[in-house]
This record gives C-alpha cells, structure tokens and sequence, in this order.
C-alpha cells in the first residue's frame, strides 16, 4: 500500500463514480458525504468517521478498515463489498446489509449483532475474535471460511453454506460430550 495522503481539507458532498487509489486516508471525516458507485482500492481508512454517510455500491479492494463503526452510517443507503481487506475492530451491529460480500478478506475483533447477513458472501475469510449475534444468516456463503465462532442457537443459519472441518465449530454451543 503506497502511503500518499489525501487532502481531506476539502471534501466534495458526493463522489459518483470516484476510485480512490493508494491512499492513506487514516482518520478522514466522511460524514455526510454521499459517495455512489465508487471504489477505494489499496487504500487505508483506519479510524475513518462515516457518520450519516451514504454508501451506495461501494466496492473497497484490498483496504485496511480498523477501528470503523459503521452502524454510524446513514441506515437507508448502505450498499457496500470488501473483498481482500483487512478489516479489525470495526462495528456492523444492527446494520441491513443483505447481500454484502467480505470475500477473501480477514475479519478480526469486529461485532455483527443483530445484523441482516442474509445471502451474504463470506468465502474464504479468515475470522479472528469475531462476534455474531442474533444475526440472520440465512443463505450465507461460508465456503473455505476460517476461524468463526457462530452460535447456531442465537443467530438463524437456515441453509447457510459450510464444510467441514470448520462447521464442527457449532458442536461448541450444543453442550453435549464427543468421545472419541
């Protein structure tokens, strides 16, 4: 990742179609700002303010996300991919965002409490520490998935897909005995 600064002194209100390339955007204020079919690619938004933005078709490739919190986004336009990122410490709670693809990425320290997961596309993502709770997840894609910890009693995984030898993780929550 090439650490040239973007000016954040002056802001525009809307980004249509902007790529945001190799750019250290570590604590930029986005707030209010509407950004539409855009992409930020090799970029880092650590510690990045998005309060009341709208975030519609917004693709991030191979961006470092820490310390986000995205439930601070405006709640009616949120429409959002990460694919390859690197994302710690960031808060998708309470969030609509069916359909969202994290494919490829790691996910670390991050929380998905009461969050609309439905039909979203988490293949080959390596969890660390993550936090799903009462998340709906029907359909989800966990193909070549890593590290996560979903309670099947508190959080509805009907028809989300998953393999083996990860899935024998929701053993942990039955409270039952496996001898072997």
């Amino acid at each position: 990742m090439v650490n040239k600064k973007e000016n954040i002194d002056y802001w525009r209100e809307v980004y249509i179609e902007h790529k945001f390339r190799e750019q250290d955007l570590t604590g930029a204020n986005f707030e209010n700002i509407e950004f539409i079919d855009s992409e930020f690619i090799d970029c880092n938004l650590s510690m990045s303010i998005f309060n009341n933005a709208k975030i519609h078709n917004v693709k991030f490739r191979n961006c470092k996300l820490q310390g986000i919190d995205f439930t601070k986004t405006h709640k009616l336009v949120i429409d959002m991919d990460f694919n390859d990122c690197y994302i710690s410490e960031c808060n998708f709670s309470g969030l609509d965002i069916n359909k969202i693809t994290f494919a490829g990425s790691r996910i670390m320290n991050s929380d998905f409490v009461n969050t609309n997961l439905k039909k979203a596309d988490f293949r080959n993502v390596q969890f660390n520490d993550v936090v799903f709770h009462n998340a709906e997840m029907t359909k989800a894609n966990f193909l070549g998935a890593t590290g996560y910890q979903i309670n099947p009693n508190t959080n509805n995984i009907k028809n989300a897909i998953f393999e083996l030898p990860e899935a024998v993780s929701f053993l942990n929550y039955l409270e039952i005995i496996i001898r072997g």
